[in-house]
């Protein structure tokens, strides 16, 4: 059981993180010049971006790091399709990263490198033995995808399926907060968009409940799961 609470613990770490970050977000935009920020960001030329995508990258790799700050942060400091862009390769970049640790390193190394999520990866392994439950997995845990990415790497699905299913399905979270944040930095209702933000982060709450409900059940069906 006490595994079974574990896994709700990175879920409540991101919402906090989000919740303080766009607090912080709107307090700026509206009492603050942060169009001199933005400016700031410009002038830096190629290396801010290079930050944010070695940033999100590292969120990636160091699985207790949470990255869903830098999605928000992204939309309003580069813009909608800009920070978007740079968030993929973030995680494109971090999630070949742990992928491949895992993949040839084996399993100390995930300890190693995820082990706030190790009690989550091992929940996941049961359902990738295909494509339909990577998938399964991924949609579920869209919320983290660094697990999954080391939970992939342990077993046999093929680095091309694996990238091409975790990117497509990652989008989502990224349009989604990095448009949140592009909003709030020309003005939008915070109170609209505090309802499209609450609605996306109920639905990758709901997803996780659901699978670790799921692997809870099969735990007390076979009797490894305990009290």
């Amino acid at each position: 059981m006490k595994e079974f609470f574990r896994g709700y613990r990175d879920y409540i770490e991101n919402i906090a993180g989000l919740v303080i970050i766009f607090a912080i977000m709107i307090a700026g935009f509206a009492y603050f010049d942060m169009a001199r920020v933005q400016d700031f960001v410009r002038l830096s030329g190629i290396w801010a971006p290079i930050v944010l995508i070695l940033a999100k990258a590292s969120t990636m790799v160091f699985a207790p790091v949470s990255g869903s700050p830098l999605y928000p942060l992204a939309g309003a400091l580069f813009g909608f399709w800009e920070g978007s862009a740079y968030l993929i390769l973030g995680d494109l970049l971090g999630s070949t990263i742990s992928f491949y640790i895992s993949r040839v390193f084996g399993r100390r190394a995930v300890e190693r490198f995820a082990r706030g999520d190790v009690p989550v990866i091992d929940k996941i392994l049961r359902f990738m033995e295909t494509t339909r439950g990577f998938l399964v997995a991924r949609v579920c845990f869209i919320a983290l995808p660094e697990a999954v990415s080391y939970a992939a790497g342990l077993t046999r699905i093929s680095f091309s399926k694996f990238v091409s299913i975790s990117t497509a399905i990652g989008v989502i979270p990224i349009f989604l907060l990095a448009g949140a944040g592009t909003w709030i930095s020309i003005g939008t209702d915070p109170w609209a968009l505090a309802a499209l933000i609450a609605l996306g982060l109920a639905v990758a709450a709901v997803g996780g409940i659901v699978f670790m409900r799921m692997t809870h059940r099969e735990d007390s069906t076979t009797g490894e799961g305990g009290l």
